[in-house]
């Protein structure tokens, strides 16, 4: 599928196989996060009640938003700037590290005195605790990234997979044990923020092997911020398509509404176990290629376009039509109501969003960000992902 631009046969072929090993690494990682949302659905929906998913859906949803912007995509700075300096990777992971970590935190203290009005609006409810633990998440999430993304430019794929899925793992074992023992929503969320703070811990010990602490840079995080808050609008944009339906519904309708609503993003959202793996290995190769091969890193940016293509077709044309009886095994005969129309819809604005981060690949390589932010805040409000 890809061929030429490299001066051996042989190297070529090597190339290739690790991308590819690269890729189905990935993959398998992503599948059992996926599934781990998947077993987690029914079990609060039938432990808790639908309205009790829809809650849940919501808190997650802002604690990965705000983490992505209050953090001002610093994890894209990181991929960027490490997989194009490897000597430097040890003052680049070092200053963002401290840099995020101190942006979240203060980003949590100033959140914790919302008024109620914007707790409900964050979160569904006015559980203060429940929003206290969502922002903890959102510290943890973020620094979380950061330590991914350190092992994704630096092409430590099968480090960064394994430590996702024992944290995907542990985190779905937490959450479920909790939720069987009885335990209510905020003992579910606060028994995923205990995980999160043992990843974050042994991430942490892995990633200063791959980069040892440094003292931070001021310069770098200048770069840095250049570099990442131009992406800042995209990410705002991608948030409205993939997660501000939620707080939308939850505002006019009910967490009942928002529960039913997530578990048909949620099938929709399996399309991601063909973008993530794709996302995940072609970033920092594209990075690695675009000064030395600009013609083969094209190449690989068209055949994973073609690869993405293919899936999101198929996709189209099985799980909308699946997506009835599924929802019907769940216990709760209103799940189903209005499925396929839904999970078509918005499967149509998944694939098209994720064709567009495909495409936008070269952007983040040549340091373009605010082309990319220019792009996505005129494209992202017309996606039918956001029907409801």
């Amino acid at each position: 599928m890809i061929r030429g631009g490299v001066s051996s046969e042989g190297s070529a072929g090597g190339g290739r196989r690790a991308f590819v090993v690269d890729k189905l690494v990935g993959f398998g990682s992503h599948v059992l996060r996926r599934l781990r949302g998947l077993l987690v659905l029914p079990l609060i929906v039938s432990v808790l009640g639908t309205a009790a998913f829809g809650t849940w859906s919501q808190a997650l949803s802002f604690a990965a938003v705000t983490s992505a912007v209050a953090g001002l995509s610093f994890h894209l700075s990181l991929v960027r700037f490490t997989a194009a300096a490897e000597a430097d990777r040890g003052r680049v992971f070092s200053t963002l590290l401290v840099a995020s970590t101190v942006l979240l935190a203060l980003v949590a203290l100033l959140l914790a005195w919302a008024p109620d009005p914007l707790v409900k609006l964050s979160i569904g409810t006015l559980d203060r605790r429940l929003f206290a633990a969502t922002l903890a998440l959102m510290v943890l999430t973020g620094q979380r990234t950061l330590i991914l993304n350190l092992f994704r430019a630096t092409n430590r794929l099968i480090q960064r997979s394994v430590l996702d899925l024992a944290s995907s793992t542990l985190d779905l074992f937490a959450i479920v044990g909790a939720l069987l023992g009885g335990a209510s929503l905020l003992g579910a969320m606060l028994a995923s923020v205990a995980v999160n703070v043992l990843t974050v811990i042994v991430g942490l010990g892995l990633a200063f092997r791959v980069a040892p602490a440094r003292i931070p840079s001021l310069s770098m995080l200048a770069e840095a911020a250049r570099y990442g808050i131009p992406l800042v609008p995209a990410t705002l944009a991608s948030w409205t398509l993939d997660r501000g339906d939620r707080f939308v519904i939850s505002h006019f309708l009910d967490q009942h509404a928002v529960g039913t609503y997530s578990t048909h993003y949620a099938l929709a959202a399996l399309l991601g176990l063909v973008l993530a793996p794709i996302q995940t290995t072609l970033a920092p190769k594209i990075v690695q290629l675009w000064d030395t091969d600009r013609a083969l890193s094209a190449k690989y940016v068209a055949a994973c376009f073609r690869v993405y293509w293919l899936a999101w077709c198929l996709f189209l044309a099985v799980v909308p039509t699946l997506s009835v009886p599924v929802l019907d095994l769940f216990g709760d005969a209103t799940l189903s109501e209005g499925a396929f129309l839904n999970v078509l819809l918005i499967s149509t604005g998944v694939g098209m969003w994720g064709l567009g981060t495909i495409v936008q690949m070269p952007l983040f390589a040549s340091k373009a960000t605010g082309s990319i932010g220019a792009t996505t805040r005129r494209a992202r409000p017309s996606s039918p992902a956001n029907v409801p």
